[in-house]
C-alpha cells in the first residue's frame, strides 16, 4: 500500500473516531438529562466546566514529543511519567484550594463538598497519558 492510500485510510478512521466520541459525547449527556435532577445536572456541568478548564494545562506537547521520539523512549517515557505526575498533582491542588472560591462564585456549596471527588480526575488522567504513546513506539 502507498502512502497516499495509507493517508486516505488514516484519515478516514480519524474522522470516524472523532465522529463517534462526539456522538457518544452528546449520548451520554442526553442520558444524564434524563437521569439527574436539574439541580444535580448543573452542578456536574460545572464540575466538568472546572475540570476541563484546568486540565487545559495538562498536556503541553509532552504526549505529542514522545510519539517523535526515536532514541533513549525508555527514559524519555520515565521523564514524561514524572512530568506529567507532577502537572496532574498541581492541577489536584488547584482545584481543590480553588473549590470554595467557585461555590462561593456559583452559589452552589455542594461544589466545595465534591472537591476532593473532582480534583482526582487530573491525576487519574495523568497516569494514563504515557502508556499510550510509549506503547504505540514499542510496537513500530
Amino acid at each position: 500500500m502507498d502512502l497516499k492510500q495509507k493517508t486516505i485510510e488514516n484519515t478516514f478512521i480519524v474522522f470516524a473516531v472523532s465522529f463517534v466520541t462526539r456522538g457518544l459525547n452528546i449520548l451520554t449527556k442526553i442520558v444524564l438529562v434524563r437521569l439527574l435532577l436539574p439541580e444535580d445536572f448543573g452542578l456536574f456541568a460545572i464540575a466538568l466546566l472546572i475540570i476541563n478548564t484546568v486540565s487545559l494545562f495538562r498536556e503541553m506537547g509532552i504526549e505529542s514529543a514522545l510519539i517523535y521520539k526515536k532514541d533513549d523512549v525508555e527514559d524519555a517515557a520515565h521523564s514524561a511519567f514524572i512530568i506529567i505526575s507532577v502537572i496532574g498533582i498541581m492541577m489536584y491542588t488547584i482545584i481543590y484550594f480553588t473549590a470554595p472560591y467557585v461555590a462561593t462564585f456559583y452559589g452552589e456549596a455542594e461544589i466545595a463538598d465534591k472537591r476532593e471527588d473532582n480534583s482526582r480526575n487530573p491525576i487519574i488522567r495523568a497516569y494514563k497519558k504515557v502508556k499510550i504513546p510509549t506503547r504505540r513506539m514499542w510496537n513500530t
